[in-house]
């Protein structure tokens, strides 16, 4: 006859399970034995595993704007991770906790970045994120974010430099979009003129128009 029986691996169970079975009987003549056996199965110090993610405020920003990034750390293994580390491509090291990361636990943090000018057309960094087992095995993950940046030219000039109490002046307005995004709903408002509609309300990366 055979019988079986089930045990969950504990991560306190390295370098091996090792465990002694007992078998009790008893002999014809009444008596009470047994015979005893046991397995050993060792722990995989590599069942370690590490996510991270990193998530943006804004898809898009100006030059001069702030934007915030949070970097979420999951330890998506079956061993506690410690000494974690975190560091930006961009912004250098990030602090995270420093207790021991469990199984199925997750840290965040964020940092702030102010979009500059020789960022155009847009802000690209990668983050790695690290830990290690008790067994000195390292687990890493990386991630990115994207930051377009907005860079719409307008110009606004008159067909004339001087005119008389009644005389007309004719304005021209230039709108060029020199990043590479599309943006939407294109009005200008004049201060003595009011509301006017550009020839195109909608401009894909590259398109300019007037009105």
């Amino acid at each position: 006859t055979s019988a079986d029986g089930m045990y969950q691996v504990k991560y306190t169970d390295y370098p091996a399970v090792v465990n002694e079975a007992t078998l009790f009987f008893e002999d014809p003549d009444g008596r009470t034995r047994n015979v005893t056996d046991n397995a050993s199965v060792a722990i995989d110090k590599y069942c370690i595993n590490l996510t991270l993610e990193k998530t943006v405020n804004k898809r898009v920003a100006e030059v001069g704007e702030t934007v915030t990034y949070r970097y979420d750390v999951i330890n998506t293994g079956k061993m506690p991770l410690k000494n974690l580390t975190l560091i930006d491509g961009r912004l250098g090291d990030i602090q995270l906790q420093d207790s021991p990361l469990l199984p199925g636990q997750a840290t965040s943090a964020t940092a702030s970045y102010t979009i500059r000018e020789d960022d155009w057309p847009a802000v690209v960094n990668t983050a790695i994120a690290r830990g290690w087992s008790d067994f000195g095995q390292e687990a890493n993950d990386t991630d990115s974010a994207r930051v377009d940046i907005l860079k719409i030219e307008f110009d606004k000039t008159a067909n004339r430099s001087m005119a008389c109490p009644g005389e007309g002046i004719r304005y021209r307005y230039d709108i060029r979009n020199l990043g590479n995004v599309t943006v939407k709903n294109l009005t200008i408002n004049d201060s003595k003129i009011g509301r006017i509609t550009p020839d195109k309300t909608e401009l894909k990366a590259g398109e300019n128009t007037s009105a």
